[in-house]
């Protein structure tokens, strides 16, 4: 009897759970969720490829020796007529799309004893007499979630799951930054997204008596305890303390006793509820509930306060609140998560239980490029393509790199295409307005709005940039300085209030903090930087011509970045910056110079482009700047570029062109120096002329930049340039390396097999042996160094050694400025001589044909002995003639070439024999002889008195006058330079002694 008893108990049981499970499918009357319950069922039944295709009709696929398509159409209305909306979506599948068996789906009957009418299953197969269609009806319906989808009845109150609906549907569209940017509708689910944090708690470290960090897990904070999440501004409290709440509504699922409430409370609730917790509490839940018993609800749930933004409060209202938190939290057990930018202020003077202290950090590469998947999820290679860009142009390090400035990146890249720079300017105002945008509500410095806070800071910021040590005043002169700003423009203040503005400022934006020296800092360089391109722009134009002055100060030429991309197009700025650059001489001026001016140019990406083109060719020019430089120095021993092969030097140089210039925003720019640079290198290229090989670099280094992926014009490269590259050694070279760099070996293996690459190995075997095997410093002024600074007068010499003494004994002269004439020496031999120097002065002139080589000055320096004297004296007379009756100096009939003897200074006339064979003087002689005595460079002539012939290792005793700064020991040099400046028409100016 007991077991009868039992059974019946058990079916009886069986049947209420049966019909409470037919309440709850009938109680959606949302087809939304009706359509979202059947979409998650048949997920879970073992179907392929379900697809639901707004709420009306899901398609799924059962796998099997010949797969069955269905089409599964979700209906909250009762089946009874003929005239249901199912008829028509049939009517419009049935011969659009692949459906083998269509599922009419409901959940509700037509009467207590029917639930699908037999006169609608006629209807719907007489209409459609060849479809295959099935029905499952409510009853059918909770079997199937019974079998596949049990998890489904675990969570049944009825209550809760409303208000649950509530907050994840106002978590997802309450968008602080959507709001203030005012961005469409389809960027809603990008800025949901949630990348895991990295959390940090204190612990008290019981030896060292302090406070030590370790790393904590989300899921701590979501399980237990009540916590202050502290960060700065935009690393993504309020998301995380959203999604607290999500995790913690999902967890109800799994929960058998009290579930989960959590409510979040943004500070403008709590304004609008004069700041006393209750009420907000009650006004939140009264969005979803008619009639409740508050007290019943923290007994019957677990209550979790996920705060937000008390900082925007005034401090008397953060206290008030904070004590009804404790209150809530000490009577009822209620748990909380607040979230601030300090933890230190928020509880400071603050009687409260006090809660452990989490820390969120900025985000670390793993997580940026999380973000970055996900927000282009559907467009993997825009993804990578913008997180590339972050790393080449160093933004990882000059951005608070938090969800908020990567949400901004993300969207103005999603807008335009446009990486940063091009959009630096743009994305620090959406920053700026989101951070001093969010000012004290209802609080006594309602009068301080954003323009002044704008102007606070940026005067400030302008004022530390002036300052050559970049000091930040300390907390007491900030002060002052608060009050002379109020006291300037007739603003009174009370002096009581400035505490509470100097914490709005240092606290509330996020943009100011004080340091544990008490000093008031920008919270990044980028900051000052960007706030004082607003005072200038806005209130100091006059300072433009110091932003161009210093564009080579790092401080400064970000500064001019953020002033260019408040218009995006300032002709007349860029013109004037473009000028400044044929100033700069130094490495590192060169060097910070070129990274600047791709920057700025893409800043300016609204700038007419053929003003853009010249600042691309401007920074070329520079660019070759600076590898002279670094083979100058690499020609100097007990340095980093010492011993450093001469293409190594010249990729690194096109390298460092390349991260600043191969961007989108440079496209037009870019293709327009590259055609006026193809103009020039056609109008030479059938020519002897070294500058061909410079100008082929300069149109290498821009196709590289064209064929990235960024800026995708693979042409320029591969197929205009192409013959030219593999007929020239050194850009061959240059051309392996770069397309290894670029394109990875894979890839790069593909290019080179379709120029047929070995094969041109195999024609310039000799030469690339040769630049891989001479250090940099040996190929220097010789015809194998055939890319550098283009100059209108060239001076070539007879010996390997003679431009290295010449150029040195100019710059000690001069107090290292840099010569109007490059130098170089007439072959690649240790001693060329004077009979090659003389065919070169006989065959250069088919170098000055082009239109842009005939104002070039050619002057070729012989020596002053027998071999000098001989071959310029043999110059073919029907080219050359005496110049200004000079018997030193011979010219070109029709060109500036010019034939120069080395003059002999006054007190070595001695060395003038009218005896060709007896003349000695070479450029070694201009020292004086007691120095050249000690150094081993002197052989005495048997029969000539005062008289010597320079012997011993050259190389060696130029590398020893490489280290002479006394511009005594070059004095005697000056009689050349004077013969020089004579035949140009120039003035050199000497160093005062």
């Amino acid at each position: 009897m007991a077991g009868i008893l039992r059974k019946n108990n058990q079916n009886t049981k069986i049947v209420r759970e049966k019909k409470e499970k037919y309440q709850i499918i009938e109680t959606l009357s949302d087809i939304g969720d009706f359509s979202k319950l059947v979409e998650n069922l048949l997920e879970n039944s073992g179907l392929s490829n379900v697809v639901r295709n707004e709420d009306t009709t899901i398609f799924a696929t059962q796998k099997g020796v010949n797969d069955v398509n269905f089409c599964f159409l979700p209906s909250i209305k009762p089946l009874a007529g003929k005239d249901s909306d199912v008829f028509d979506i049939i009517e419009n599948l049935k011969n659009g799309d692949n459906v083998d068996t269509f599922c009419i789906v409901t959940n509700q009957d037509v009467n207590s004893k029917t639930d699908i009418s037999e006169y609608f299953k006629q209807q719907i197969r007489k209409r459609f007499p060849t479809a295959r269609i099935t029905f499952w009806s409510k009853k059918d319906l909770v079997d199937k979630i019974d079998t596949y989808y049990p998890n489904f009845w675990q969570h049944t109150d009825t209550f809760l799951k409303p208000y649950e609906d509530f907050y994840l549907k106002t978590i997802e569209t309450d968008s602080e930054l959507r709001n203030l940017l005012k961005l469409d509708d389809k960027y809603q689910k990008m800025l949901n997204i949630f990348i895991e944090p990295r959390l940090t708690i204190f612990v008290e470290d019981k030896e060292g008596h302090r406070p030590r960090p370790k790393k904590i897990e989300k899921v701590k904070l979501i399980k237990s305890g009540c916590y202050v999440i502290a960060g700065d501004a935009g690393t993504g409290k309020t998301t995380l303390l959203k999604d607290i709440g999500r995790e913690l509504i999902d967890n109800n699922l799994r929960i058998e006793g009290k579930k989960n409430l959590p409510i979040f409370i943004k500070h403008t609730d709590f304004v609008n509820n004069s700041f006393v917790l209750d009420d907000t509490i009650d006004n939140i839940l009264l969005k979803t509930f008619k009639n409740f018993d508050l007290e019943r609800l923290f007994d019957d749930y677990e209550v979790v306060l996920l705060i937000d933004s008390l900082d925007e409060l005034e401090r008397e209202n953060q206290m008030s609140i904070l004590k009804d938190i404790d209150k809530l939290h000490t009577d009822l057990g209620v748990r909380f998560i607040l979230a601030t930018r300090s933890y230190e202020y928020l509880l400071k003077d603050c009687d409260i239980q006090t809660p452990q202290h989490i820390t969120i950090q900025n985000f670390n590469l793993k997580q940026v490029e999380a973000f970055l998947q996900n927000f282009f999820k559907f467009d993997e290679l825009k993804a990578n393509t913008l997180l590339h860009s972050l790393h080449d142009n160093r933004i990882l390090d000059k951005l608070p790199i938090t969800p908020l400035t990567l949400s901004v990146i993300s969207i103005l890249y999603e807008e335009r295409r446009y990486e940063i720079p091009a959009t630096i300017t743009d994305i620090y105002d959406n920053f700026h307005l989101f951070l001093l945008g969010r000012t004290s509500v209802q609080s006594s410095l309602e009068f301080l709005d954003i323009n002044i806070k704008e102007r606070i800071l940026s005067i400030y910021a302008l004022e530390i940039l002036q300052n050559p040590k970049r000091e930040p005043k300390n907390q007491q002169d900030f002060i002052s300085f608060i009050e002379n700003f109020f006291a300037k423009r007739s603003i009174t203040i009370d002096r009581g209030q400035i505490p509470e503005l100097v914490q709005s400022l240092t606290q509330g934006t996020g943009v100011l903090y004080i340091d544990e020296n008490n000093l008031v800092n920008f919270k990044h360089n980028l900051f000052m930087e960007y706030y004082t391109s607003r005072e200038i722009f806005n209130h100091q134009r006059k300072l433009e011509d110091e932003l161009i002055s210093r564009f080579t100060d790092f401080n400064w030429q970000n500064t001019a970045i953020f002033y260019a991309g408040r218009t995006k197009d300032m002709p007349d700025f860029l013109k004037k910056v473009i000028e400044k650059f044929k100033e700069y001489e130094n490495i590192v001026d060169c060097l910070v110079g070129v990274s600047g001016m791709g920057y700025l140019l893409q800043a300016l990406w609204l700038t007419d482009a053929d003003i853009r083109k010249e600042g691309i060719k401007e920074a070329l020019n520079t660019s070759l700047k600076s590898l002279e430089q670094m083979k100058k120095i690499a020609s100097e021993k007990g340095n980093f570029f010492s011993g450093i092969e001469y293409p190594t030097l010249a990729l690194v140089n096109t390298m460092f062109f390349f991260k600043d210039f191969n961007s989108v925003t440079l496209k037009d720019p870019l293709i327009l120096a590259f055609e006026d640079l193809f103009q020039d290198y056609n109008q030479m290229k059938n020519t002897n002329d070294w500058h061909k090989t410079t100008i082929l670099y300069q149109l290498f280094n821009v196709s590289l930049a064209l064929y990235s992926d960024r800026v995708n014009v693979k042409n320029k490269l591969l197929n205009e340039l192409a013959d030219e590259i593999v007929n020239e050694p050194i850009i061959f070279m240059l051309f392996d390396k770069t397309i290894d760099i670029i394109d990875g070996f894979h890839k790069a293996k593909k290019v080179k097999e379709e120029i047929n690459f070995n094969k041109y190995v195999r024609k310039h075997i000799a030469s690339l042996n040769y630049y891989v095997e001479t250090p940099a410093d040996q190929l220097r002024l010789t015809t194998f160094d055939n890319i550098g600074v283009i100059k209108n007068v060239e001076i070539y010499t007879e010996g390997k050694t003679d431009p290295q003494i010449i150029e040195h004994a100019y710059n000690v002269l001069t107090d290292n400025s840099t010569p109007y004439w490059s130098i170089r020496s007439c072959g690649n031999e240790i001693g060329a001589g004077a009979e090659t120097l003389k065919r070169l002065l006989e065959g250069v002139e088919a170098t000055l044909k082009t239109e842009q080589a005939k104002h070039k000055i050619v002057i070729g320096v012989f020596d002053n002995d027998a071999a000098g004297q001989s071959q310029f004296n043999g110059l073919n007379s029907k080219l050359f003639e005496v110049w200004n009756k000079s018997q030193r100096i011979k010219k070109h009939k029709e060109y500036n070439i010019f034939a120069l003897k080395l003059p002999i200074p006054d007190d070595k006339n001695h060395y003038l024999n009218e005896k060709q064979s007896l003349n000695f003087f070479e450029v070694e002689h201009y020292f004086p002889i007691e120095y050249l005595k000690e150094k081993n460079m002197t052989k005495s002539i048997k029969g000539m008195n005062d008289i010597f012939e320079i012997t011993g290792k050259k190389q060696k005793f130029v590398d020893i006058i490489k280290t002479e700064t006394d511009p005594k020991l070059f004095e005697e040099f000056k009689v050349l330079f004077d013969e020089i400046d004579c035949i140009t028409n120039k003035k050199t100016e000497y160093v005062e002694q």
